[in-house]
């Protein structure tokens, strides 16, 4: 995030993929490989369960598997699943930042804004640090803080964050929403030019601000954009608080259809029981 463009990244992962599938086909990591771009860049989602559920029942704790299929548990609409077995993982690995985060994330999808910012203010004072951090602060600002408040730290956070494009939409997204239409129009103007030019940029930043300016269609777009390259983000478009205006939207629900997110796994929960018993023993 914010260093490669991403349809470049998933490319060069395929490829490195098949090399090291022809190396060993029956190297886990490259299983985990392969099973995080079914996720991400493929959307093969029974694929990708398969693969991370394989690898999830070895007698060893794979911390890449467990990481990806909390991914997975965020696009079945699932987030309290994602960060339980996240939290399996900071058990073992209390100073992972992108556990860390990846769990705070699940939880802001599931409404705990308030107990977000707050864990995210004690990680970072724990030196902690990261673009998937940075912006689940500023998202879940916006839904416990007021405009005062929340305005000024994005605001601080897109400083310190510089080259994170994701920011300055959300940033754009908070302002529209205020009523700073000109200085919420000059940030979609960059947001828009640096989709196509800067390494990292992801269209959700445009459909944000566009959300809070009313164009929801042209918002609509913009996420689809997002989803066919391959955002992190996109995982969560169907429980994304952000995203809410658009529900009654007729092209945001066919976009949807079309999408096809995964269902939840009615056989995971047992299953991420017998892992959360195997990690404590």
């Amino acid at each position: 995030m914010g260093s490669l463009r991403i349809p470049e990244a998933y490319a060069a992962a395929r490829e490195a993929l098949e090399r090291a599938i022809e190396l060993d086909a029956e190297s886990v990591e490259a299983k985990c490989a392969a099973a995080w771009l079914k996720t991400l860049s493929e959307r093969d989602w029974p694929g990708a369960r398969r693969g991370f559920d394989g690898i999830l029942s070895g007698p060893l704790l794979n911390r890449r598997a467990i990481i990806g299929r909390s991914l997975l548990h965020i696009a079945e609409g699932s987030p309290g699943k994602a960060e339980n077995l996240l939290q399996v993982l900071l058990q073992h690995s209390a100073l992972s930042s992108r556990a860390s985060a990846l769990c705070y994330w699940s939880k802001y999808l599931a409404g705990e804004y308030r107990e977000v910012l707050d864990l995210i203010e004690e990680a970072k004072r724990s030196g902690h640090s990261g673009p998937v951090l940075d912006t689940v602060e500023a998202l879940a600002s916006i839904r416990c803080e007021n405009p005062e408040v929340y305005i000024a730290r994005i605001e601080a956070v897109a400083t310190d964050s510089a080259g994170h494009a994701l920011l300055n939409g959300i940033l754009g997204y908070a302002l529209a929403l205020n009523g700073q239409i000109q200085r919420a129009n000059e940030i979609l103007d960059v947001t828009t030019r640096e989709v196509d030019d800067t390494k990292g940029a992801d269209p959700y930043a445009v459909a944000l601000i566009l959300i809070a300016l009313g164009e929801k269609q042209d918002a609509v777009q913009w996420l689809e954009q997002s989803y066919r390259s391959g955002s992190l983000w996109s995982l969560a478009f169907p429980s994304d608080p952000m995203l809410q205006p658009l529900r009654d939207e007729p092209g945001y629900r066919a976009f949807l259809s079309r999408a096809n997110y995964p269902v939840p796994d009615r056989h995971r929960q047992q299953k991420d029981s017998d892992l959360a018993v195997a990690a404590e023993e």
